[in-house]
């Protein structure tokens, strides 16, 4: 089928065409080499570091709430900004047109503490789904879960097994109790005021 070389030495002509162009190209490319230290492409200097912006330094703590308490959240975030404490609040750090979820997955991870507030109403669905990754956070992370009983809630709700065992803070009757507020922020700061 085949028809045999017309030349027997064509073959290895061929591969020693082949080595000798290879060859010649390797003399060439090691003749243009240069020694490493004088090629050395120069890096970028550094910025030097500077101590974060309060924008993006990390956020105190996680306030989780049912939107239903919104306007006694928002009185209790204005009292802890005013004692130097940095809250994330969703209504707050989710720029319009992101996804909600995504801010608060990041936020869920960065944050050091987390409050979970408790009002007459209970607690809203997207509130109980912050909770689960906080419980999960508190057992694995060891980061402080502080539950906080708003105005008209004397309890934490009945489903809220895993907040049972923490130690809580109440508002009793408003949410510009002086001694409420000194016990949130020691749970959040880990720093008690008064010792």
């Amino acid at each position: 089928m085949f028809a045999a070389w017309p030349h027997a030495a064509f073959p290895s002509a061929l591969l020693l065409r082949h080595h000798r162009l290879v060859d010649s190209g390797k003399a060439l490319h090691e003749s243009r080499r240069v020694p490493m230290e004088t090629t050395q492409i120069p890096r970028p200097r550094r910025k030097p570091e500077s101590a974060p912006t309060d924008e993006h330094k990390p956020f105190d703590v996680f306030l989780a709430y049912n939107s239903a308490d919104l306007p006694a959240v928002l009185a209790v975030c204005t009292a802890l900004r005013d004692q130097g404490i940095k809250p994330w609040i969703d209504i707050e750090r989710v720029r319009p047109g992101t996804w909600v979820q995504d801010a608060i997955e990041e936020a869920i991870h960065s944050t050091r503490t987390a409050v979970v507030f408790l009002g007459e109403g209970g607690t809203g669905r997207w509130q109980r789904l912050e909770i689960r990754a906080f419980v999960e956070r508190c057992a694995t992370d060891g980061i402080p879960l502080v539950p906080v009983l708003l105005p008209g809630a004397d309890r934490l709700p009945v489903e809220l097994v895993m907040l049972r065992q923490l130690n809580l803070v109440q508002f009793k009757e408003s949410v510009h109790d002086q001694e409420a507020l000194r016990r949130l922020r020691w749970g959040i700061t880990g720093v008690d005021p008064d010792a």
